[in-house]
């Protein structure tokens, strides 16, 4: 066995292995049936008002690849993550945070809190990696 495939299954089996990544185009194509996917699913409800509240943060590139990375690029799957991620966002943090990241950050060294804190250092710790996880 040569170091690289050594190497490839050592990151594959700790989970580090590098993403693959599509071209443009393929990107699109898998956004737009997303898109279609996710208008099909019925009960929708926390997903619509994340949408009202922020249209951009919901429909982000970034925010979307995301969750297509983590379901392999299945538009299907990823719709249903994508919609089951805003109903549990809503019943852990209610409705005003649906629109908005949500970070944990400690302060005064005693203290856990969450708000919005968009740009701040990379010691935050992004709760929305926690809907990711699939069981």
């Amino acid at each position: 066995m040569s170091m690289d495939e050594h190497e490839k299954i050592i990151f594959d089996v700790h989970g580090f292995a590098t993403a693959v990544e599509r071209d443009k185009d393929a990107i699109a194509a898998l956004m737009k049936r997303l898109e279609e996917e996710i208008e099909a699913i019925p009960s929708k409800d926390a997903y619509i008002l994340a949408k009202i509240l922020d249209l951009d943060f919901v429909m982000n590139h970034d925010f979307r690849m995301m969750f297509l990375r983590a379901c392999d690029y299945d538009p299907s799957m990823t719709a249903m993550m994508i919609v089951k991620h805003f109903e549990k966002k809503r019943k852990l943090f209610g409705e005003q945070t649906l629109g908005r990241e949500i970070f944990q950050s400690v302060r005064f060294g005693c203290c856990t809190r969450f708000d919005n804190l968009r740009g701040q250092p990379s010691h935050m710790l992004s709760l929305s990696l926690l809907f990711l996880r699939r069981i």
